[in-house]
């Protein structure tokens, strides 16, 4: 039993330290350098309230229209855009 326990005790403080530094390592790619908690906070802050998701995608989508035909990435047919 003593050796279930330790073993238990290894498997859950390697994946803390994963997951801490899996944390500081996104931290670091949205600029807050090693402050994970700053991060996960500026995360939670920066979503689209209940009710409003739809007008998001909406907004997404026709910025991404323009983007491609901007650009002249591609043929978007005018039955395309109104799907």
């Amino acid at each position: 039993m003593k050796k279930l326990i330790s073993t238990f005790i290894l498997f859950i403080t390697f994946y803390s330290n994963e997951f801490a530094n899996k944390m500081i390592r996104v931290a670091q790619e949205m600029e807050y350098v090693n402050d994970w908690k700053d991060a996960l906070e500026h995360a939670k802050d920066t979503y689209v309230p209940i009710g409003k998701q739809s007008e998001e995608i909406t907004k997404l989508l026709e910025q991404s229209l323009k983007f491609i035909e901007d650009r002249d990435l591609i043929t978007i047919t005018e039955m395309a855009k109104e799907s």
